[in-house]
C-alpha cells in the first residue's frame, strides 16, 4: 500500500511541476502516521468534480463551457500517456477542483505503465470492456486506451447528467458497457456525438487516443453554429448511429 501511495505522490508532484503547475495539485510533503503514508497537498475548495458540477450545472450547460473546463484534464492524461503511465482510474471523483475552478487530476494509486499485465481495476461506470474480460483472464495488457474510455465516460456525463451504460444492478451496467450502445440526446453537436463514438468503442484498437481527444476538443470549440443531431440517436460501436424509431 505504501508502495502505491508514493507511486501516486510522484506522479502527483512531477505532474504539477513539469507543467508548471498547469497539470496535477500541488504537493508539499509526504509522511508516514500509524504505518501509513499520506501526502500534504493544496487544498481544492470545489471538492471532487461529480459534487462540483451537481451544485454547478450553470458552469456546463453549453458544450463551449464543458470543453474549455475538462480539457485540462484530458491534457493532463495525455501528458501521462507521453511518460508511458495509464492512471487506471479515471472518473469524476478522482478529478478536483480548485479555487480557481480549474480541474485536476488525482488519485494515481492504480496506475500502471504502458505495456504492465495487472488484473482489471476501476470503478463499474468508467471501466472499459477489456478489462472487464481481464476480471476473468485476471490479467489485461494496459496501452493508454483504458484512459481515453474513462475520458469518454466523463465527457458524457458533463454533457449529459447521466453516465452513458445504465441498469438497476452492477451486473446490469457491466452487461451495457460490453454492448457499446449508448445514447446521445438531440441537440447535441455531430462532433461531440463523434468523439464520443470514438472514446466509447468497444474495440480498444479503434478508440481515440488522449493526445488525439485534446485535439478534437480544441477543434470543437473554434467552430461556431455547429451540424447538430436532428433526433434523439442511440450510437453503436462501429460508429453507426441509428434513431430511436428504428431500434425499438
Amino acid at each position: 500500500q505504501i508502495d502505491d501511495k508514493s507511486r501516486c505522490y510522484e506522479i502527483t508532484k512531477q505532474m504539477n511541476e513539469k507543467s508548471k503547475g498547469e497539470y496535477g495539485v500541488k504537493t508539499y510533503e509526504k509522511v508516514v502516521y500509524m504505518k501509513r503514508l499520506m501526502f500534504v497537498m493544496e487544498f481544492a475548495s470545489g471538492g471532487n468534480l461529480h459534487s462540483f458540477y451537481k451544485k454547478n450545472l450553470n458552469l456546463f450547460d453549453t458544450e463551449t463551457k464543458i470543453i474549455n473546463l475538462f480539457l485540462p484534464v484530458v491534457n493532463s492524461i495525455s501528458w501521462m500517456h507521453s511518460k508511458g503511465l495509464v492512471h487506471a482510474d479515471l472518473k469524476l471523483g478522482n478529478v478536483v477542483v480548485t479555487n480557481k475552478k480549474e480541474l485536476k487530476v488525482i488519485d494515481f494509486d492504480l496506475s500502471v505503465t504502458f505495456g504492465e499485465y495487472k488484473g482489471g481495476r476501476g470503478t463499474a461506470q468508467y471501466i472499459a470492456p477489456e478489462i472487464l474480460k481481464a476480471w476473468e483472464t485476471k490479467s489485461v495488457f494496459y496501452n493508454g486506451k483504458e484512459d481515453s474510455y474513462g475520458l469518454g465516460v466523463m465527457f458524457y456525463y458533463l454533457n449529459f447528467n447521466r453516465y452513458p451504460f445504465i441498469g438497476a444492478k452492477r451486473d446490469d451496467v457491466l452487461k451495457m458497457i460490453n454492448k457499446g450502445f449508448f445514447f446521445v440526446p438531440k441537440g447535441t453537436s455531430t462532433l461531440v456525438c463523434n468523439l464520443l463514438q470514438q472514446s466509447l468503442n468497444v474495440n480498444p484498437g479503434q478508440r481515440i487516443k488522449s493526445e488525439n481527444f485534446a485535439k478534437q476538443l480544441d477543434r470543437i470549440k473554434e467552430i461556431d453554429n455547429p451540424v447538430v443531431l436532428e433526433d434523439d440517436t442511440m450510437v453503436s460501436n462501429e460508429g453507426v448511429s441509428l434513431f430511436l424509431e428504428d431500434v425499438g
